[in-house]
């Protein structure tokens, strides 16, 4: 055979072998599906109503917290403090004990900057020194962004 028979034998595999390896890529539409369910459920809890506060601390920050980031988790922890209640106030050391007991899920050691930054989103406030509420919004800190 010469040269240009093999290239062209070449060639023609490299056709067959593109299309086999088109057929065996996943469908595109089928990933996209996978992706976008998690999104509907998480967008879906809107209100304190939806959430389920008679679950655990740990039970219910592994729940809502999967993927949040420190202010996030803060800010729900806080919730499940006061069990949605805007108007309850809760302890700066409660908080941070109760973070402390539950590495597992959050991650790592309180940090006090989750604090500050949970306060600049608009999730919780303090009404005075050492003391945190949650505001209206704090339902927000469930959406991922």
């Amino acid at each position: 055979m010469s040269n240009d028979n093999l290239i062209t034998l070449l060639k023609e595999a490299r056709v067959r072998i593109d299309e086999v390896i088109a057929q065996l890529k996943p469908d595109a539409s089928r990933r996209q599906s996978r992706t976008a369910a998690p999104k509907t459920r998480r967008q879906a809890i809107t209100s304190s109503s939806a959430i389920s506060f008679d679950k655990s601390a740990l039970a219910f920050m592994k729940d809502y917290s999967r993927a949040a980031k420190g202010p996030q988790k803060f800010a729900l922890l806080v919730a499940w403090s006061v069990k949605g209640n805007t108007k309850t106030e809760i302890s700066y050391q409660s908080i941070k004990a109760q973070w402390n007991k539950m590495k597992t899920v959050l991650g790592s050691e309180f940090n006090p900057a989750n604090c500050n930054r949970a306060k600049a989103a608009g999730w919780v406030d303090t009404p005075k020194h050492g003391v945190y509420v949650l505001c209206d919004s704090w339902t927000e800190c469930l959406e991922r962004k």
